[in-house]
């Protein structure tokens, strides 16, 4: 019994890992997003 806890620690702590993992790609996704976003609108300005 006493060999299944830091086993189980180390499982909580990789699917904590691999959860702050997805959640940073999550947030550079966004900040790609709206970095070309921005682009695109800064084109369209120097268009006018």
């Amino acid at each position: 019994m006493a060999d299944k806890k830091p086993v189980q620690f180390t499982d909580e702590k990789q699917q904590l890992d691999e959860q702050q993992k997805r959640e940073q790609e999550k947030m550079q996704d966004k900040q790609r997003i709206a970095d070309e976003q921005n682009r695109m609108t800064d084109t369209q300005n120097l268009r006018k």
